[in-house]
């Protein structure tokens, strides 16, 4: 990949404002993202654009659910060199808390699905979520002490606050939509 395909992703890494969805990774190459409305060891239905779509377990590359997205974190103190493995507990729980998991997993996702399809195995490489969450680590540590990091987490656990993340998303789109319409609209005059 060349350092100027490098950049874009980034780019669309860390601008991606997308809808919650799960994301199916067929065998075929074939990517959805949509609502899994039945899923068994057998077979697998999901919703995409108001159409249910069915596949049997064998078609089913790899499945990232939405509920799931940035919640698996295999980052330990083992990681780094002076950062404790509270402290990293209380780092993990804080940017989980915030949606900053979520919404970096769903970027890299993002990235993988919207990737050429002979181009994805490198992008997993180099957008590997757990590598990145390792670069953010060390940063919260300079910031907060583990007391404060703590003291936020409880903050974030509000049901007032989750309810703020998870709309976050739709209001920044539709507040982006409504603005390029505007100005259009300005444009056109």
């Amino acid at each position: 990949m060349n350092k100027y395909a490098a950049f874009l992703v980034l780019g669309m890494l860390l601008v991606s404002v997308s809808s919650w969805a799960d994301i199916v990774y067929l065998k075929d190459g074939r990517v959805l993202e949509g609502k899994i409305v039945d899923r068994n060891s057998y077979s697998l239905k999901i919703e995409v654009n108001g159409n249910i779509e069915f596949f049997y377990s064998g078609q089913v590359d790899r499945i990232v659910e939405d509920k799931k997205m940035g919640q698996e974190v295999k980052v330990t103190a083992a990681d780094f060199k002076d950062i404790s493995q509270s402290k990293v507990d209380a780092i993990i729980s804080l940017v989980q808390g915030n949606g900053l998991a979520a919404t970096l997993q769903r970027s890299v996702e993002d990235a993988i699905k919207n990737s050429p399809q002979e181009q994805r195995e490198e992008f997993k490489r180099i957008f590997n979520f757990d590598e990145l969450l390792k670069i953010l680590i060390p940063i919260f540590d300079i910031y907060y002490s583990e007391a404060e990091l703590n003291e936020l987490v409880k903050i974030y656990q509000m049901p007032v606050r989750q309810k703020e993340i998870e709309n976050t998303p739709p209001i920044v789109r539709e507040a982006m939509e409504a603005l390029v319409k505007y100005i259009q609209e300005k444009v056109k005059e």
